[in-house]
């Protein structure tokens, strides 16, 4: 049983990173005719054009796939996780939304330690110029703030340390 859980659980985090990149990079209007666009593009597509109907874009955003994600969440704590009695799905809707929250900020982490990685190597070729681009736009919101209080120090940018170790910290403070 805990083999079925762990290979569901990870089922989860790959469908949720998914969807929540895929939100995240319109948010910061990166390009999806670079690699990752079309490979997050292809992956997630065949969920979101019927939900499209249901609920349309809102400033070329797709909320539906975060709709997806919460109800994800939601459909496995009911069907994992021992919640009983009168409050039942109060506290599974509560669990979606903490859950969600959770991998988004997972996710910013994950962009950001990209980001980092993608700075110490210098390689010219298209593909990896695409995807430091398309890290460098998605890393810009979360370091743009830190950078303006934090300038470098002896050349070298902290800003990422501190954004990562705000993100953990955000996640800390998240119940659950």
């Amino acid at each position: 049983m805990r083999a079925l859980y762990f290979l569901s659980e990870a089922l989860l985090v790959l469908f949720c990173s998914l969807f929540l990149l895929r939100f995240y990079m319109q948010c910061c209007r990166v390009s999806f005719m670079s690699d990752l666009g079309r490979f997050v593009h292809v992956l997630t597509e065949w969920a979101l054009a019927p939900l499209r109907r249901l609920l349309p874009r809102w400033r070329s955003i797709e909320w539906s796939g975060v709709l997806l994600v919460w109800l994800a969440n939601v459909v496995f704590a009911w069907l994992w996780l021992p919640i009983q009695g009168s409050g039942v799905w109060p506290a599974l809707l509560g669990h979606g939304l903490v859950k969600t929250l959770y991998y988004f900020l997972q996710l910013l982490s994950v962009v950001l330690l990209g980001f980092v990685i993608t700075s110490w190597i210098r390689s010219y070729s298209h593909g990896y110029l695409a995807l430091r681009e398309a890290l460098l736009r998605m890393a810009q919101p979360l370091l743009a703030p830190i950078q303006r209080m934090l300038p470098p120090i002896a050349n070298i940018d902290l800003s990422p340390l501190v954004a990562i170790l705000l993100l953990q910290a955000l996640k800390m403070l998240l119940p659950g």
